[in-house]
């Protein structure tokens, strides 16, 4: 089954096939998202769904039960927090919160609060800003944070504290931009980070990093400010990025081709603005 969020609550579709067949809302507790826009959607290891409204906060639903209750996340005085992303750690059965502007949330099974990471000035060891965007784990087990003017932080759930990556003025081998929104892993264990100065690829053995961007991929490369990243089949890095298109890279040669929205295609991509 495929879970859509969308500007008006959630879209469940069965794929068999070619064949694309829509599933209808019989579900009240699920009814209640219907007028709102919902960002996110992502599943635990016990089967239940952790959906993501940037109005109404965080909601897990559980299929069985055709229950769904409300996560009681920090917030502040002015608006709440919105999520940004979810990791759920199945050997722990815990979940990990981003949170634009309160950081790091862990919730457990039962979706008690159990931690929450903020960022310490005096402290180089705490995470790097609150304004949390992407978290990922790699294959060896460390959790990624991108932050939206922090740069990057890596941290083994069992190992405290908090690793940050930050641009370093005039120095290529560092990460690109501390806007940083987005993270993925390709095939030889590289991770790359999507922020407002291209892709920062980083090879985490001999600790050097690449620029993928405007400046050193023009005229191919269609825009810095990257959204979202994903890897794909052999090998290939997929990028969505905001007016430049979407962007694919072989992650090997690193060779970048662009796909961009043309009025005289009919096969192109819908829009230049992919998220």
């Amino acid at each position: 089954m495929l879970w859509v969020g969308t500007n008006k609550g959630l879209r469940r579709f069965v794929i068999n096939g070619a064949a694309i067949n829509e599933l209808p809302n019989t579900a009240a507790a699920l009814n209640q998202l219907n007028d709102f826009p919902v960002s996110h959607v992502s599943q635990d290891v016990l089967g239940r769904y952790w959906i993501v409204s940037t109005d109404k906060g965080l909601f897990v639903y559980d299929e069985g039960s055709a229950g769904m209750k409300q996560v009681a996340l920090p917030k502040s005085n002015v608006r709440p927090y919105t999520v940004k992303d979810i990791y759920h750690d199945k050997s722990k059965a815990q979940s990990y919160i981003t949170l634009d502007g309160a950081g790091l949330v862990i919730a457990d099974k039962e979706f008690n609060i159990i931690a929450n990471y903020q960022t310490n000035e005096d402290d180089l060891t705490t995470l790097s800003n609150n304004a949390a965007y992407d978290i990922f784990c790699d294959s060896y087990n460390r959790i990624w944070i991108t932050t939206y003017g922090g740069g990057v932080n890596a941290v083994l759930p069992s190992v405290q504290p908090f690793v940050n990556f930050l641009h370093e003025i005039n120095n290529s081998n560092s990460l690109s931009n501390n806007a940083a929104k987005a993270i993925t892993e390709d095939a030889e264990g590289n991770l790359w980070f999507g922020t407002r100065k291209g892709i920062s690829k980083y090879n985490p053995l001999s600790k050097s990093w690449l620029q993928i961007n405007e400046d050193t991929k023009a005229p191919a490369y269609t825009s810095d400010n990257v959204l979202v990243l994903a890897a794909g089949s052999n090998n290939q890095i997929w990028a969505g990025t905001y007016g430049g298109g979407l962007i694919k890279i072989d992650a090997q040669t690193n060779q970048v081709h662009s796909y961009l929205t043309s009025s005289s295609d009919s096969n192109s991509i819908g829009t230049d603005y992919v998220y």
